[in-house]
């Protein structure tokens, strides 16, 4: 059954979807259908209507959640190639980057002052007993759908003789922004210089930073022309020349990585990420750098492949691991007609070989794709836990839905019970240590924290001296636990660590 909070949350990314959707085809209908206003307005229309299917969509399997998030990057990603054809493609980021700076501002102008004005009513009129949460909600929502996107929108898409500049942007990007880009570079090159000393392949840590200097690079292609300085040409005629060492080290991180351990969906996406480097440098050379606005249709159909089948986010690292998991397996001929011999596998297997299955699996444990021949979860598949064979991890959840009334008519006193990070509780001047209520609720983790189950009837616990605790949020895990043990028979469940708790006492 789906929550409230899901619901919502799924409606919000269908606003942003629409708004998303809506803005780069209202620059197709202004290019290409200027005198078809009714036209044009259907297609509004239809991005306003398309929240429906998201809605109904979202999240109903992982392939098509991925789809949709992937749909979404890609018309973010060819906007800046559309605005091109009514704006000057050096003004495009920087146009877009002061809209979406003065749109926030709009936006916490908007949202703080309704928000304090709100407060005051509740306050001086009502005694704040009506602070509604859903009333500040729909104010900082209503701020952002219609201040933030009318405004960025607006300022984003202006014709090329409206926009004008302010000095701030040279500031950031030519005073600030590049010179840190620098010396960032200087940091990398000084740690490919110590790997080539120590002959030593680089960490696949550089690899984030690499990414994070081409995604400046890529900044800059569309920023620095728009200023023309000794810095800005400097940049253009040798940037690209900087960056090419760096991306032939991430593509050496890449192999290395993808030889040990296969591929997995964020070393997938690092390996598209990796192509998209090798395109902006390449464009970078061709014809002066003059086509640098074709990296947005580029980095679209890039999200559209790594999201779509057969090729996608999903399928290939599940080939690739699937691949690694079977050669350990048949090696030992423990996969025989689509089935594993779990009771061997327990037996047979070397703890290197065992440490190869469960990093395998971790690596496509968030995907609900699974072998064909694997079972229900992972000891079931091998005979052993992902945590070794001594042990096993055990988690309670309790949320109580805030539908759910709990009478308290015959109590004269309550306190509210709110402990972050402890086993134990305090009220009243008392102090109660739930560790022994908690630890008979506790079960097995499954190997998918998403397939995790929260109670949601509460727990009534007698603390004595006529009080009564009524817990209606708990989250406690406990692990390395020996496998042979029952639960139930544990005197002292140490470490059991419990993250949160709510409720109230009550006497």
């Amino acid at each position: 059954m789906e929550t409230d909070t899901e619901f919502l949350r799924k409606l919000i990314f269908a606003l942003i979807w629409a708004c998303v959707l809506a803005f780069p085809a209202g620059l197709c209908a202004e290019k290409f259908l200027k005198n078809r206003p009714k036209t044009r307005l259907a297609i509004q229309a239809l991005c306003a209507l398309s929240t429906i299917p998201v809605v109904l969509l979202m999240d109903r399997t992982q392939l098509i959640t991925v789809c949709i998030v992937s749909l979404l990057f890609a018309f973010l990603a060819i906007t800046p190639f559309l605005l091109a054809f009514s704006q000057d493609k050096d003004e495009i980021v920087l146009n877009i980057s002061y809209s979406a700076l003065a749109a926030f501002i709009l936006m916490m102008c908007f949202g703080c002052a309704f928000s304090i004005i709100y407060r005051a009513v509740s306050e001086l009129f009502l005694d704040g007993g009506d602070s509604s949460w859903w009333i500040t909600s729909t104010i900082w929502t209503f701020s952002f759908f219609v201040v933030f996107i009318d405004t960025f929108t607006a300022y984003s898409s202006r014709s090329h003789n409206e926009i004008k500049i302010p000095r701030f942007c040279k500031v950031v990007f030519l005073y600030t922004l590049f010179p840190l880009y620098l010396i960032l570079l200087l940091v990398l090159y000084a740690y490919l210089a110590k790997s080539i000393a120590t002959l030593s392949i680089p960490m696949r840590q550089a690899n984030g930073f690499i990414s994070f200097a081409t995604a400046l690079f890529i900044i800059f292609q569309f920023t620095l022309p728009y200023y023309d300085c000794k810095a800005s040409r400097l940049f253009r005629k040798y940037g690209a020349f900087a960056l090419i060492p760096l991306i032939i080290v991430q593509i050496i991180i890449s192999v290395d990585r993808i030889h040990a351990h296969g591929i997995s969906p964020a070393r997938y996406a690092t390996v598209l990420y990796t192509i998209f480097s090798c395109a902006v440098v390449f464009l970078s050379f061709y014809k002066k750098g003059s086509r640098t606005l074709v990296l947005c249709p580029i980095l679209a159909a890039l999200c559209l492949f790594a999201s779509f089948p057969p090729f996608n986010i999903i399928n290939v690292p599940l080939w690739s691991q699937t691949g690694i998991m079977e050669k350990v397996l048949k090696a030992h001929g423990l996969l025989e007609d689509g089935s594993v011999n779990a009771s061997e596998c327990a037996k047979v297997l070397t703890p290197d070989e065992k440490e190869i299955l469960i990093r395998a699996f971790g690596k496509i444990e968030i995907l609900d794709k699974r072998p064909a021949w694997f079972k229900e979860d992972f000891y079931q598949t091998f005979g052993f836990n992902t945590q070794g064979a001594n042990g096993v991890d055990y988690y309670y959840e309790l949320q109580v839905p805030a539908s759910e009334s709990v009478d308290i008519s015959d109590f004269s006193e309550i306190y509210i019970i709110q402990t972050p990070g402890k086993n134990t509780v305090e009220f009243a001047g008392r102090s109660l240590d739930l560790t022994p209520s908690i630890k008979d609720r506790l079960r097995p983790s499954p190997q998918n924290r998403d397939d995790r189950k929260a109670d949601t009837e509460p727990i009534y616990i007698n603390a004595g001296d006529s009080f009564t605790l009524v817990i209606t949020y708990v989250n406690a895990e406990a692990n390395e636990i020996p496998q042979e043990i029952n639960i139930s028979e544990l005197e002292d469940l140490s470490p059991i660590r419990i993250y949160g708790i709510e409720g109230f006492a009550v006497r």
